[in-house]
């Protein structure tokens, strides 16, 4: 569900950077947001019962990239209460 708009709100500060630029660095990473992308690579079977195997290889795959410019990747999936997501999570 996220924060409505939250993209929006931080494109004044975004910029495109190469993942190198992170080399020695510990980053953090929405695994959520991963899962459900990789969601995407192996819907139908997933809606059989399978692909589990292709799920977890797309988010391998990404760990590794980071890994081989020697960036840590810390995987978080879920975080403490925001203030400003309070009315979303009431409505939950």
């Amino acid at each position: 569900m996220g924060i409505q708009n939250l993209l929006k709100h931080l494109s004044e500060i975004e910029s495109k950077r190469h993942v190198r630029d992170y080399k020695g660095l510990r980053v953090a990473v929405d695994g959520y947001c991963w899962l459900h992308k990789a969601v995407y690579t192996c819907k139908r079977e997933l809606a059989r019962g399978q692909g589990l195997d292709k799920l977890i290889q797309y988010v391998v795959k990404r760990v590794n990239l980071l890994r081989q410019h020697d960036v840590t990747p810390v995987m978080v999936f879920d975080g403490g209460k925001l203030q400003m997501k309070g009315g979303v999570e009431d409505d939950r």
